[in-house]
């Protein structure tokens, strides 16, 4: 939680800001409230990456280059469970096996290339949540939006 306050010219501000919402608040010298406000937060965007990943690096330089916000998140040390992930892909409209970073060692060990088409969905998101480097990177989402890996023209319409 995180509280800024201010005073200017006879009424104090104070912000109030939680995971959930914030808190806007006037009030005279005399303590009297002039006006409060609570809101819900926006979606903030979340930028789900391997730091180290060259396409990543080039999708969070759009993303700074073009003035988005975002929260960061490492996919090997913050890796998204199960349900988050189920979210972001029915989110994203795309097929389950476009999560798979097939491109990667850890995919190509486990042999998936033959496996993924007779693997039931709830057994492949188990599988993706195991290890985020076997999830394709990097996925930006703000919960109802989703883009996975880093196209520009894609980044364009979402996030511009």
């Amino acid at each position: 939680m995180q509280r800024i306050y201010a005073k200017v010219s006879g009424t104090h501000t104070i912000i109030k800001l939680t995971k959930n919402c914030f808190i806007l608040a006037h009030a005279r010298d005399d303590g009297i409230l002039q006006e409060m406000k609570a809101e819900e937060p926006t979606n903030m965007i979340q930028l789900i990456h391997y730091p180290k990943c060259t396409t990543c690096k080039k999708a969070q330089k759009w993303l700074n280059d073009n003035g988005v916000s975002y929260e960061e998140v490492h996919i090997v040390e913050q890796a998204p469970t199960k349900e988050q992930l189920k979210a972001i892909w029915q989110a994203s409209g795309q097929p389950l096996k476009k999560f798979f970073n097939t491109s990667g060692m850890k995919y190509r060990e486990l042999g998936l290339k033959d496996k993924l088409a007779e693997m039931p969905e709830d057994e492949q998101l188990s599988l993706l949540a195991s290890d985020g480097m076997l999830i394709k990177r990097p996925i930006v989402t703000d919960g109802k939006k989703v883009t996975l890996g880093f196209k520009e023209t894609e980044f364009e319409q979402a996030w511009k």
